[in-house]
């Protein structure tokens, strides 16, 4: 690895004749060693870095290439995927020696993370097919229990994809986490968790409407369990009283003179802040008041 000189002795003639001999020296720079150490199972490769030309002959400059003739420059050498490369190793002298390296073994990562639901309605399904930036991944999860919902895990389900009902009747949010494995063919394996929040379902919690009389009015305000709540409510068409509609209270009068009972249906949505909704009914009977019928007989009357 050291400088050698070679020395050459010319004997110049001419015309058969000897003249005196030259002596030249020729200084001789050693080939570069460059070791390469390409780490296994991270994220991604920066081959500018030390630990990848260490061993080699020190005060050496380095570049990057994608071909082993050196032809094609590697755009961002701090960041390099699976692949074949090549760095060149260059010595003050301008003595040079190029190596490949094979880079087979990346960190898995899940690249459709944005995909991933972060918040769901209870009763809706978590739906992520998880993908990998490496081919041939393998994925597996599992969750903890939470709420009302029993762990689980993909042994069970045969599927990379939980696609599972989630469940929240209580008033408040709660957060399942899936924790994802990969494993690439090469044996490199990673976890990541995907969170999801399961926004709870939106009930009605008044009492019930008692029935009604005849031109009595009807006054109801429809709560949920949710603060927040946006109510609204509709009400078809009955006898005497034609379709309405509203938001919130409910405050109106109905009419039945037809001598029979008919059912009133009060039909009500409700959508929490998160968005979640879910529709219910409200029933009673609208009693029927005395049904007046009027005739006339003829009759004279004089003037005056």
């Amino acid at each position: 690895n050291n400088t050698a000189t070679v020395t050459y002795n010319v004997i110049p003639s001419a015309n058969g004749c000897s003249g005196t001999p030259i002596s030249v020296k020729v200084q001789v720079n050693p080939t570069p060693e460059l070791q390469i150490t390409v780490p296994e199972c991270v994220p991604h490769v920066d081959l500018t870095a030390p630990a990848i030309t260490a061993g080699s002959s020190s005060g050496l400059s380095f570049s990057y290439w994608e071909d082993v003739q050196g032809s094609t420059s590697i755009s961002d050498p701090t960041e390099v995927g699976l692949g074949t490369y090549y760095i060149q190793g260059t010595s003050a002298s301008g003595c040079s020696v190029i190596e490949e390296v094979v880079i087979d073994k990346i960190q898995p990562n899940l690249t459709n993370l944005a995909e991933a639901p972060s918040s769901i309605c209870s009763s809706t399904n978590f739906n992520f097919a998880p993908t990998s930036n490496v081919e041939g991944t393998t994925f597996s999860w599992n969750r903890a229990a939470v709420g009302e919902n029993a762990s689980s895990e993909s042994n069970n389900r045969n599927s990379n994809n939980p696609n599972e009902t989630l469940i929240n009747t209580s008033s408040s949010t709660i957060s399942a986490t899936y924790i994802f494995t990969l494993t690439t063919p090469n044996g490199c394996s990673k976890t990541q968790e995907v969170k999801v929040d399961v926004e709870p379902e939106p009930k009605l919690i008044n009492n019930p409407i008692p029935d009604k009389c005849n031109g009595e009015s009807v006054s109801y305000i429809p709560q949920s369990n949710i603060n927040g709540s946006i109510i609204t409510w509709s009400r078809n068409a009955i006898v005497g009283n034609s379709t309405a509609s509203g938001t919130g209270s409910i405050n109106e009068t109905l009419y039945n003179d037809t001598g029979v009972e008919v059912g009133v249906t009060y039909f009500i949505k409700i959508e929490t802040p998160a968005g979640c909704i879910t529709e219910d009914n409200v029933s009673f009977s609208l009693l029927s008041g005395p049904k007046v019928t009027a005739s006339a007989s003829q009759i004279e009357i004089c003037e005056g």
